[in-house]
């Protein structure tokens, strides 16, 4: 019983100070992420440009997505789109966010980003989360 225990206390001690939560809310996000990036290259394939907001409102709506201005209604949670921008060297990136607190968001739980490079060539998508605990000095 106590070898258990013990087992028990080690690999919650090691999972809450090496950062990683129980759930990983980037999964959530690249299950968006991974549809849309391809619906991106396609836009960009025919169109030889970039989507205006309505357009890329419309592929987040084929990648899953219940969207109400910037918010993706997914699986019970709440993505926001906190960027959809023209970078200084003509890059086009998305980046989704997952917060926690409803209804007023606090600190994002997780984030990933890609997007399409001006020669067309996609952007990989690169996820962050945030650690389950937040250390504060």
């Amino acid at each position: 019983m106590k070898k258990i225990f013990k087992l028990t206390l080690i690999t919650l001690t090691a999972t809450l100070l090496t950062g990683c939560c129980l759930i990983d809310h980037t999964k959530t996000i690249e299950k968006v992420a991974e549809p849309m990036l391809k619906e991106l290259q396609q836009f960009y394939e025919e169109y030889k440009r970039y989507p205006n907001t309505k357009e890329r409102d419309v592929m987040l709506e084929r990648s899953g997505c219940k969207m109400n201005g910037n918010v993706c209604f997914f699986e019970k949670e709440e993505l926001r789109i906190i960027h959809s921008i023209i970078d200084s060297k003509g890059d086009y990136y998305i980046r989704i966010r997952i917060f926690e607190g409803n209804p007023v968001p606090k600190n994002s739980l997780a984030s990933c980003r890609f997007g399409i490079y001006k020669n067309g060539v996609p952007n990989d998508i690169g996820c962050s989360k945030r650690a389950c605990l937040d250390w504060r000095q």
